[in-house]
């Protein structure tokens, strides 16, 4: 798993599984796999982000910024919490948007520190932080049922290798 291409491939699957199984355990919410592509994937801009880095000494670094569709975050909120007054649910929303990142990059963690890697992980935050290079692949992902059927989550990945060889 040295080439970046390679790794773009594996990392991608790892997000894809770990987005689908988050999605139906823990929000009993059925989420189809992901379409994979190449460059930045921009959102509708009305929805709720969170971002995670991981990184190794320099040599190599990833960034994910998650985008999720307002309605579905907000659909598991009222689900979770009915009694919350709407003025409440953003906070809360953000919350989940950077929990699910925080599932997700770890499984992916997890995944490369198997394979001899050393990757240091941040903590979630929301927001989103623009492109700035590196190699870059987004995968997006859809409800299948119920009111929030379609597009409803995003993931863009931009990794920077300088390792030598």
């Amino acid at each position: 798993m040295d080439s970046i291409r390679t790794m773009k491939i594996d990392v991608s699957d790892v997000v894809a599984r770990s987005v689908t199984n988050t999605f139906g355990v823990m929000f009993r919410r059925e989420v189809g796999d992901g379409d994979f592509g190449e460059g930045f994937a921009e959102g509708s801009g009305q929805e709720i982000c969170s971002r995670v880095s991981l990184w190794q000494d320099g040599t190599l670094n990833m960034d994910f910024c998650f985008h999720f569709d307002r309605e579905l975050l907000s659909s598991i909120v009222t689900d979770a919490y009915p009694e919350e007054a709407p003025d409440k649910r953003t906070p809360l929303c953000e919350d989940i948007a950077c929990a699910v990142a925080n599932i997700v990059v770890s499984n992916v963690k997890t995944f490369l520190n198997g394979r001899g890697f050393d990757m240091n992980m941040n903590i979630p935050t929301a927001g989103v932080v623009a492109a700035n290079g590196g190699q870059l692949v987004h995968l997006k992902f859809r409800c299948n049922a119920g009111a929030e059927k379609g597009d409803s989550i995003l993931v863009n990945m931009q990794m920077q290798d300088r390792r030598k060889g």
